[in-house]
């Protein structure tokens, strides 16, 4: 497993170590990490606990819908930006975690900020995509979603946009599709199993009085939460899955990586 304590040698790496060597980079710098997703899913979070709410008591009435069918779609389209921005700016501060350079939150989030429109439509073709396939035949969904995990990280680092991310991320998974797969499974598997834990415990902490107050906190704190812990080791595993796929393919180096990431490189 690479010292990510240091610039790296770039070497290629079998699943778990691409798993072990994103968990190294998320306990090292989990503080940096936390800070910024925590700060950019607030709102979402928020406005999850208010949509549980306006759902009970709608639900409660048997009122009108109207309204939270425009909170609905208001959570759908705030969560889509916090998620996008908070991902871009966590795959910065993977990287440069990774190269052993210094971790800047506010450098990250003002990487993430210039990317944010592209980051937005790369992450809606490929939801939608996934979605349509998922729908059709379950496997198409399944291929396209392994096939496309590493779009995100090509745009970010290869300026790459739209299809042309999608293009090259397919390109970069061919001939290692299971092996991408068992890397994306576990690591879901493994997000899945922290975000039950801490939903458990919040529960257990919070407790529940049935009013609308202890719904908000529990459905708010624990979006807040969740993705506050979660959301940057599957970036961290999706980053190193990139960096390992161009080091096979392309004997990619830290050189290479640093200059992607610099203004102007490419």
């Amino acid at each position: 497993m690479p010292d990510v304590s240091t610039p790296p040698v770039l070497r290629p790496l079998g699943v778990g170590e691409i798993l072990g060597t994103a968990y190294l980079v998320y306990r090292r710098h989990a503080s940096a990490m936390w800070r910024v997703v925590a700060v950019v899913v607030a709102l979402p979070a928020a406005l999850n606990g208010a949509l549980a709410v306006a759902e009970r008591q709608v639900r409660d009435s048997s009122g009108s819908s109207g309204s939270l069918v425009f909170l609905q779609a208001l959570v759908l389209v705030v969560s889509l930006v916090a998620s996008c921005l908070a991902t871009a700016a966590t795959f910065r501060l993977v990287v440069d975690a990774y190269l052993g350079r210094p971790v800047d939150p506010g450098e990250s989030l003002r990487f993430a900020l210039k990317r944010l429109s592209t980051v937005i439509w790369v992450s809606l073709i490929v939801g939608i995509g996934v979605g349509i396939g998922t729908l059709l035949l379950i496997v198409p969904g399944v291929y396209l979603f392994v096939a496309w995990s590493v779009a995100v990280p090509v745009l970010l680092s290869e300026n790459l946009r739209g299809m042309a991310a999608l293009r090259r991320s397919r390109e970069l998974v061919r001939g290692r599709w299971w092996s991408c797969a068992a890397v994306l499974v576990l690591a879901i598997l493994m997000a899945l199993i922290a975000a039950a834990l801490v939903l458990i415990a919040l529960t257990a902490i919070l407790g529940s009085d049935g009013s609308d107050s202890a719904l908000f906190l529990e459905q708010g704190v624990a979006s807040l939460i969740a993705n506050t812990l979660v959301l940057p080791f599957w970036v961290a595993a999706t980053a190193v899955l990139y960096v390992d796929l161009r080091v096979r393919k392309e004997e990619f180096n830290a050189q290479a990586l640093t200059h992607s990431l610099s203004p102007g490189g490419t």
